[in-house]
Parts: structure tokens; C-alpha cells; sequence
């Protein structure tokens, strides 16, 4: 396969202003609690960035993301910046600052992707703290009201708190204006997993793991569960585009997801391929989650000398090998391109 650079994501900064419960950052076991390394990119190095992406022959899909973007103080300027240079640009975001920026964001970004967990009470306790699914939804309808073409998508994760509570939902999506929503199982790796993706990383990249972060186990009838409300929402409102985290992932194929941890759903991921992750301290890497070893730094070695060089070509090698035991859950193993 050919190694065409199409997407790139850049976290703007690590920090996040949230401690959500299963987020393998921030939460309980959170890699980010104890990372340290290189100072963050401020708008001028993200500036370097943006000028050898101008030197390629097509445009690019960029995501904003984090930590929470919108905590990068340059966040909207920059947004402003890459749009001008013609590329298509998106932003993940927990919304909590979405109502004091939407005005200073409108226009820049083609599509917005909020984090939603469940009704009030449930998004409040995954979330943290009392009082942020009001912010959020303030900050869902400022932003419609200041840039009513972008394309808002609200992203909810199955989580334990939110089991058989998605559908009270609906009601505040309506109020929203939201017409798509994504519904994602949790990425993790299972005690089978964990050791053989500890070796996986240390044959690659000889770097140390964040494996306690992504660890989870799930019951049995889980899966079956998440299922049933999964396809009783697609017949309530099939009005909703309404995905499973990814079109090639079905409700049965959740059910599998949790129910049988260590089984290959079948995906083939093409984002070595495709993407490129630039974190907030220069360090890169394909996937977007499980981010251990890293495969060179764009402060020394550009965009393109990392996208082309040995590393990455090590870590594509060994997808293809399918030697790496974290992509069994990974959702973008499920899309058919980045």
C-alpha cells in the first residue's frame, strides 16, 4: 500500500479541563498525570507546521484536538490560518468553552465534534463536575447560532454509567439541532492483550507503555445489552444518522466488541497510511489514543521526514504483520479510509 499523507491531527495542547472517568489521559489511570517532555507548540511553531503542509500537491483534512483544543489560547487564530490555506478542518471538543469561542471559531471549521456522555446526570458524573451538560449545551447553541454551516456531530462513548440511558438523549438533541450522532464502544485492551502490546511496543520502538490507562474488562451480557438499546435507538429515531463509532461497525458488532475482547472483528487499518498525529510537544504518531513510542519529532525532523522515515516505516510493517494487539479495539481498524 501506498503511504499517502491525506489527514493530519494536531493536539494543540495536552492539558484538558476535564477528568473524565474512562478517558485514557486523564482519567484514574491517565498517561497524561505523569508525562513530561518537550514544552508545547505555541502558534508560531504550529505556523512551521502549517507551511510544509503547504509544500504538498493536495489539500488535507486537519483535526484540532487534545486535551481540550480550546484551551490553546491561539486555538481560533490558527483555526482561521489552516482554513485560509484551503485544507478541511474539523475539532474534537468537550464543548465546556464552546459558548465564549463560537464566535471567534465561526467560519473556520467545516465540522465540530462534541462530547456528550448522557442525560444531565450521567454526563455531569463521567464528566466530573456538576453543571457541565448545561455548559455544553450552551456551548452546542452558540455555536449553531454563530456558524449554522458547520457540521455539528455529537460523540457519546459507552460507558458503565451510561448503559440503557442514551435514549434521554434524544430530547436534547432535538433541542440542539443535532441530526448526527456517533455512539462509540470503548477502546481498551484486555488483560490477554496487555503484556503481548507491552512487547509489541518495546520490539518497535524500545519505549516504555501507557497500558495501565487503556486496561478494561467488561461482564458477560455487556455486550448484549449495549446492543439491544443500540438497535432500539435506530427504531425510534431513523430519522438520526446514527453510527456505532464507525459505518462498518453494526450492533452486533458491539455486541461482539465486548463480548469477546481478543477476537479480530476483521477491519484492516489504513491509517499508517493515511494519517498522522503531531502531538502538542512535536512528538508523532499514527494512532490517536494509544500514542507509546514515538515516531520522530517535527522539531528536528519535519512533517515529512517523520511521515517517510525508518520508524515509520517499522510501525507500518508491523501492521501489516498485524503484530500490534491494541488494534483488535481500535475503531479506526472498522473505516474504510482516514
Amino acid at each position: 500500500m501506498n503511504a499517502v499523507l491525506k489527514s493530519v491531527h494536531l493536539q494543540l495542547t495536552r492539558r484538558c479541563n476535564l477528568r473524565c472517568s474512562m478517558c485514557g489521559q486523564w482519567g484514574e489511570q491517565g498517561y497524561q498525570k505523569a508525562r513530561t517532555g518537550d514544552p508545547e507548540f505555541g502558534l508560531e511553531d504550529w505556523r512551521k507546521v502549517a507551511r510544509e503542509l503547504d509544500g504538498l500537491p493536495h489539500r488535507l483534512g486537519i483535526t484540532l484536538w487534545g486535551g481540550e483544543p480550546l484551551m490553546a489560547p491561539f486555538c481560533a487564530e490558527l483555526a482561521a490560518e489552516l482554513k485560509g490555506r484551503g485544507h478541511r478542518l474539523s475539532m474534537v471538543t468537550n464543548g465546556i468553552l464552546l459558548a465564549e469561542r463560537a464566535k471567534a471559531l465561526a467560519g473556520h471549521l467545516d465540522s465540530v465534534f462534541v462530547s456528550v456522555d448522557g442525560p444531565s446526570e450521567v454526563h455531569d458524573k463521567v464528566r466530573g463536575a456538576p453543571g457541565l451538560f448545561k455548559r455544553t449545551g450552551e456551548g452546542l447553541l452558540a455555536l449553531r447560532a454563530a456558524d449554522p454551516a458547520a457540521h455539528v456531530v455529537v460523540m457519546t462513548c459507552m460507558t458503565r454509567e451510561n448503559e440503557g440511558r442514551l435514549a434521554e438523549l434524544l430530547p436534547h438533541l432535538d433541542a440542539w439541532g443535532i441530526k448526527n450522532w456517533i455512539i462509540g464502544p470503548q477502546m481498551y485492551l484486555s488483560e490477554a492483550r496487555a503484556p503481548r502490546y507491552e512487547a509489541f511496543t518495546r520490539a518497535w520502538a524500545d519505549a516504555p507503555t501507557a497500558t495501565a490507562s487503556w486496561k478494561a474488562s467488561f461482564p458477560a451480557g455487556y455486550g448484549k445489552a449495549r446492543r439491544a438499546e443500540l438497535e432500539s435507538l435506530k427504531r425510534a429515531r431513523p430519522d438520526l444518522s446514527l453510527t456505532f463509532g464507525s459505518n462498518r461497525l453494526s450492533a452486533s458488532g458491539v455486541e461482539h466488541w465486548f463480548e469477546e475482547p481478543d477476537r479480530n472483528l476483521g477491519g484492516t487499518c489504513f491509517t499508517p497510511w493515511r494519517r498522522l498525529s503531531i502531538q502538542s510537544d512535536g512528538e508523532t504518531s499514527f494512532c490517536l489514543d494509544i500514542t507509546d513510542g514515538s515516531l520522530g519529532n517535527v522539531r528536528t525532523a519535519g512533517v515529512m521526514g517523520v511521515w517517510e522515515g525508518e520508524r515509520a516505516r517499522a510501525f507500518r510493517g508491523a501492521i501489516e504483520a498485524l503484530a500490534n494487539p491494541a488494534c483488535v479495539r481500535c475503531i479506526w481498524n472498522l473505516h474504510d479510509d482516514v
